[in-house]
């Protein structure tokens, strides 16, 4: 990721990134939940978001949120990410187990009224070949981080060779979710 474009080199913060690209932006958000192990082997979760610039097809990584937490932990955390940012669509891995994670999100911010709108991702490829299809966006410099998020930049750095990958997975499927815009059923 040596020829990664850092938006921070251009804006302070995102607030100013948002007054600056806002109007023309929509914001689209990942998880890559965990898969639930307890202790120390739990695995990350990883909760990214993206801002979509139309004009320009440039996407920001707004947030890259990636720690260990309990299911309850990670809906409440996507919860408060949607209050702040307001997704177009957030994209959930609902593979195994979380199906109900994803269900249980749906479940609970419609309760809340904060109606998260989440997009369900069944991978069937490969995970080396979605988070490898990044590498032109990034040295293209369409894709552009922040130097704040150093777990999700050693993560790319390291892959496939590292440890954890939730951070690129996550990354990738924000990405995906923005570029290829999905027919929005409107809830009434």
């Amino acid at each position: 990721a040596s020829n990664s474009k850092y938006w921070d080199d251009e804006y302070s913060s995102v607030d100013e990134l948002l007054i600056k690209l806002g109007g023309d932006a929509k914001i689209y958000g990942a998880c890559d939940p965990s898969l639930g192990m307890q202790g120390r082997n739990r695995d990350f979760t990883a909760i990214v978001t993206l801002l979509l610039h139309k004009p320009t097809g440039h996407l920001y990584v707004l947030d890259a949120d990636i720690s260990k937490r309990k299911p309850h932990e990670t809906i409440e955390t996507i919860i408060e990410y949607h209050r702040i940012r307001k997704f177009y669509t957030f994209a959930i891995e609902t593979n195994q187990f979380q199906d109900f994670l994803a269900n249980e999100l749906k479940r609970i911010s419609i309760q809340r009224g904060v109606n998260v709108p989440v997009q369900d991702i069944k991978h069937t490829s490969d995970k080396l070949g979605r988070i490898q299809s990044l590498e032109p966006l990034i040295s293209t410099g369409t894709l552009r981080f922040s130097r704040r998020h150093r777990v999700l930049l050693d993560q790319l750095r390291q892959f496939p060779k590292a440890a954890h990958d939730d951070g690129p997975d996550a990354l990738e499927m924000a990405v995906s979710t923005a570029r290829k815009p999905i027919l929005r059923v409107e809830r009434l």
